[in-house]
């Protein structure tokens, strides 16, 4: 989901795991290890909220994850359905460049 993941491991243990993309975090731990991560994470950045993870939907990058019964669930039904053709009409055997290269480029960001 994230190229920039971090795991906390103590004892041979994951206790946490935090993904971040620019200016989003999300952080997967037990009550107890959350606790002591925000507040280590806010001593050194400012982060404007915090979102608790439950039943209700919450969306990091375009994923709507959920938490029912100690099971995640991951949406991106929303996320597929705006994703648009790229109209590319560069030749079969030559590089694309410029308009083309650029939403080649977007659809695969997308796609990923």
């Amino acid at each position: 989901m994230c190229s920039a993941t971090y795991v906390l491991r103590q004892e041979g243990r994951v206790e946490a795991i935090i993904c971040l993309h620019v200016d989003d975090g999300f952080v997967v731990a037990s009550k107890k290890t959350l606790v002591m991560l925000k507040k280590r994470i806010s001593e050194k950045c400012c982060i404007k909220e915090w979102q608790d993870l439950s039943e209700k939907p919450v969306t990091f990058l375009d994923v709507k994850t959920s938490y029912v019964n100690g099971v995640f669930y991951d949406d991106m039904s929303e996320y597929v359905q705006k994703i648009d053709s790229a109209e590319v009409k560069g030749p079969l055997d030559g590089k694309l460049e410029g308009p083309e290269l650029s939403a080649f480029r977007r659809l695969v960001m997308q796609l990923r």
